[in-house]
Order: C-alpha cells, then sequence, then structure tokens
C-alpha cells in the first residue's frame, strides 16, 4: 500500500468523522430548539434573581416554578452587537425600550457609555418579573419571553459546515487521482524511452566491436595492393 494511498484513507476517515461529529451535533441542537418552541405552549411569571456572567451582555437569570419545583433559565439573544463608531448615537440605559431588549438582538454602540452589565440591571432588575414558556411534560424545557432565534444558526451553520468538508474532500481526491496519474505515467513513459532507445544502443555497440575488425581488414588489403 503506498503513501498516497494510506494519506487518502486517513484523510477519508477524519472527514467522515468531522462531517458526522460536527454536522450531527448542530442537527440535534436545530431539531431540539424546534420541538421546544413546538411544545413550550404553557407559560409562567418569573423572577428575575441574578445575571449570568457566563453569556455576552450578562443577561437575567428567571426564577419559575411549576408544579410545585422550581427551575432556572437565562434571557437568551441570538446576537449582540458593539458597533465603534466616533459619530455614532450617543445612549444611556434608559434610551432603550423594552422592545429593544426584548428584542432577539441588542445592537449597542461603544461611545454610549453604557456597559450591558448596568442595562440589563436597568431594565430587568432584581426581583422584577418575565414571562417564561415551558413545556408541561417537561418544565425544564422553556425559554424566557421569546425564542431567541438559534434554530437558523445551527441548522446554516450545519449546512456550511458540511458543504465546507465535502469541498475540501473534493481537493482532497483530485489531488489524489492527480499524483497517482503522474506515477503512471512516468511509469509508462519510462520503458518506452528505453525500448526506442534499443536500436540505437545496438547500433553504436556493433559500431564500437566491427569498426576495429573493419580497420584492420582494410589495412591488410592495402599491404597485400
Amino acid at each position: 500500500m503506498t503513501k498516497e494511498v494510506i494519506g487518502l484513507i486517513v484523510g477519508t476517515v477524519v472527514t467522515l468523522l468531522s462531517f458526522v461529529f460536527v454536522c450531527g451535533t448542530f442537527l440535534y441542537l436545530y431539531l431540539r430548539d424546534r420541538k421546544m418552541v413546538r411544545l413550550a405552549q404553557s407559560s409562567v411569571e418569573g423572577t428575575v434573581v441574578g445575571y449570568s456572567r457566563f453569556r455576552e451582555g450578562y443577561p437575567p437569570i428567571v426564577e419559575y416554578t411549576v408544579d410545585g419545583l422550581t427551575y432556572k433559565k437565562t434571557l437568551q439573544y441570538f446576537m449582540i452587537k458593539t458597533v465603534t463608531t466616533p459619530w455614532g448615537p450617543t445612549k444611556v440605559s434608559n434610551d432603550y425600550t423594552r422592545e429593544e431588549m426584548l428584542a432577539p438582538s441588542i445592537t449597542r454602540y461603544s461611545n454610549s457609555f453604557v456597559s450591558f452589565d448596568s442595562l440589563m440591571q436597568t431594565h430587568f432588575p432584581l426581583h422584577s418579573e418575565l414571562t417564561v414558556w415551558y413545556d408541561p411534560d417537561k418544565p425544564t424545557r422553556a425559554y424566557v419571553e421569546r425564542y431567541s432565534g438559534m434554530d437558523k444558526f445551527y441548522k446554516w451553520f450545519g449546512i456550511g459546515f458540511g458543504l465546507a468538508l465535502v469541498l475540501v474532500y473534493g481537493i482532497v481526491i483530485l489531488a489524489f487521482l492527480s499524483k497517482i496519474q503522474g506515477i503512471t505515467n512516468r511509469k509508462l513513459v519510462y520503458p518506452t524511452v528505453l525500448q526506442g532507445g534499443q536500436p540505437l544502443f545496438s547500433f553504436f555497440l556493433f559500431s564500437n566491436l566491427f569498426y576495429p575488425i573493419q580497420r584492420k581488414g582494410c589495412l591488410l588489403q592495402r599491404q597485400i595492393g
């Protein structure tokens, strides 16, 4: 087995495993969120008990109770953007409306001197109430106020990653076939050159062997004459 074939096998295995793992993960997340949106039809008022330091923007953590059991869920955003523009609009925390704060995405201008921490605390203070939508059969399957729309990200990122892997693997296959073709051509050309040069080699061998005999014959003929 040649090095090229071994490299192709390893590349195929790595590509296949990457495709299954990454695309499978995003497919799972996409189906999970779609199921959550479909089944989370019941609502309850929850209470803000803190702010998540592990998510961008420090969104509020909401505590809610279903059938005597207490759960926690964080307000999720699809995207939190920070725009740096020297002449952008200046905003303070109170300038943001509730609709803007509950939109799937938030845009904050860097020259507005508004931190996400103060922004969230202003609009979602401790002990304030937010609506939680949950699945009655599984209360942990829930979201706060509105769904963030992350299913679109999971869907298109998974598709894009899969297409990129297919493209890379196609390039690897083309490179492999090109190299194999080059090796095959060299093997075919080399014997042909040797075979084509054989009559020429035989001519030189015949000339070198019989030239001295021919010359001696000519000299002997001159002496006799």
